[in-house]
């Protein structure tokens, strides 16, 4: 597929629940959902998990929803899926340092 689909045909087809959207939401979009992620978890797997997991948010979603700018939309879900994981694993961290120093 050379030609660039528009965001407005990509949203139709999720909003008719064709699994094509999601195919053609990563070649749209792919490397720049992967490199929000990367850049909040920096680790490469993490991102690619959190690639995977803004798909199926972004599924999920529409409908009901059904967004104007579906770039923005997706990058919006992956930098939030990505924070919150971020959140999660400082929050691992610190919960660690604590159980050690409550042990000595």
């Amino acid at each position: 597929m050379n030609e660039k689909i528009s965001d407005q045909k990509i949203v139709r087809h999720y909003l008719d629940r064709l699994e094509s959207a999601i195919l053609e939401t990563k070649n749209k979009y792919g490397k720049l959902i992967n490199l929000i992620a990367y850049n909040i978890l920096c680790s490469k797997n993490d991102a690619d998990e959190y690639e995977n997991d803004t798909y199926l948010n972004v599924w999920n979603s529409i409908p009901p929803n059904e967004p104007e700018n579906l770039k923005a939309y997706c990058l919006r879900i992956s930098r939030n899926l990505a924070i919150k994981r971020y959140r999660y694993n400082s929050a691992q961290k610190r919960d660690n340092s604590k159980q050690l120093s409550l042990e000595k």
